[in-house]
């Protein structure tokens, strides 16, 4: 089994659910120098936890970052892009999204405010964030160009959904959820992901997009049947071992390619 061997690391929406789950367990991976761990608000209450790793752990280091505000992100990047210097930034993990489940979320309880939020936070803030830390992604990737591409040298991984794969959504009983402004979010997120997978292939970075499994989350809620740390140990050995052959593909906690 591959090891992820990453100097530098980046994940946003670090101060609770899986982001903070992919910091507690990035931890132990010994190749990582300094890990970057951004979200909305540090100083909320939600973030209590990650305050408090970062205070025992001295390689993570906390950044105030809102995806939905290009202020933040050009702050964010100037603080990270001093952080990690020469180096660059070898993995960015891109997890920070929203899920109303406050109703059904089929088409007549659908709003342009819930519509544009969720493709705010979920579609454009993933774009916009690969936009704007590209230069350093690209950095660490020049320093290893003869390597194959991995996320042990230059890497984004789209935190995304099954439920935004149209195959499946079509062949989907009527017992499966509506979702209309979730789904169409990850949908369009995984297109994201094939674009930008092109892009930037030659540049030497893999670019895939990632299911995690129906966790127990805030977003998942207590009916899920996987815990965090459970899924972030799957999805972190599929990062590890990911390599051309998943490059620009939506890939489950097995590695297996999820039809688009």
């Amino acid at each position: 089994m591959m090891t992820l061997k990453a100097q530098t690391v980046l994940i946003t929406g670090a101060s609770r659910g899986l982001g903070l789950e992919y910091v507690k367990q990035l931890l132990m991976f010994d190749s990582v120098e300094l890990l970057i761990a951004t979200c909305r608000n540090p100083e909320s209450e939600s973030a209590v936890e990650l305050l408090s790793i970062a205070k025992l752990n001295p390689v993570v280091k906390i950044v105030k970052l809102d995806v939905e505000n290009d202020e933040s992100l050009e702050s964010a990047f100037q603080e990270v892009r001093h952080a990690v210097g020469e180096s660059g930034l070898n993995l960015l993990i891109s997890n920070a999204a929203i899920y109303d489940r406050s109703d059904s979320g089929g088409i007549l309880v659908q709003s342009r405010e819930k519509m544009q939020t969720h493709f705010n936070v979920n579609v454009t803030g993933p774009i916009l964030l690969v936009q704007k830390f590209l230069p350093l992604l690209q950095q660490a990737a020049k320093s290893k160009s003869k390597d194959p591409l991995s996320c042990s040298t230059s890497g984004i991984v789209m935190m995304s959904s099954r439920v935004g794969s149209q195959n499946i959504a079509f062949n989907d009983g009527p017992e499966a959820s509506l979702s209309l402004h979730y789904k169409c979010s990850k949908t369009a997120l995984n297109m994201a992901t094939i674009l930008i997978s092109r892009e930037v292939q030659k540049d030497g970075i893999l670019v895939f997009a990632l299911h995690p499994g129906w966790v127990k989350t805030k977003m998942g809620t207590d009916r899920a049947p996987m815990y965090p740390c459970e899924s972030i140990e799957k999805c972190l050995k599929v990062i590890a071992g990911a390599g051309e052959e998943i490059h620009g593909k939506l890939i489950d906690l097995n590695g297996e390619v999820i039809p688009f």
